[in-house]
């Protein structure tokens, strides 16, 4: 169970959240349906592997988080803008472009991922104390 009491253990529990549902969007899976071949190879998984890194990186802050090291709550606060970033890309239909259209399913796991995004940032900056 969450513990709300503690802001890092808080943090944690909706990073975790946006990690695990941001997981859910391989391509070609049952959500990320989108024909991504058009793209060059290189770009493809270049991107596929900022995405992995990102999401490695959100797992190494979750551990720090649970161990309530306080620097962990940048890392998390950077993260979460990276992940914005990608919903923000992908809504404008700036990358990845596709010709197909977004699924209902993947649109609402993105608005999802941006609402745990918007909590990381907001009880990050609160347990650093910037309001």
């Amino acid at each position: 169970m969450l513990n709300i009491n503690s802001p890092s253990r808080l943090v944690a529990g909706f990073l975790g959240a946006l990690i695990v549902s941001f997981a859910t969007l391989v391509p070609g899976g049952l959500i990320e349906t989108r024909d991504f071949s058009h793209l060059d190879p290189i770009v493809f998984w270049g991107f596929n592997a900022f995405l992995i890194g990102l999401a490695i990186g959100g797992l190494g802050t979750l551990y720090f988080l649970w161990k309530n090291h306080h620097q962990a709550y940048k890392f998390a606060i950077a993260i979460a803008w990276l992940y914005i970033v990608v919903f923000i890309l992908d809504w404008a239909q700036v990358f990845p472009v596709s010709s197909d259209s977004m699924s209902v399913a993947l649109c609402g796991i993105e608005i999802f991922g941006a609402v745990c995004c918007a909590y990381v940032i907001a009880f990050s900056h609160k347990a650093l104390g910037h309001f």
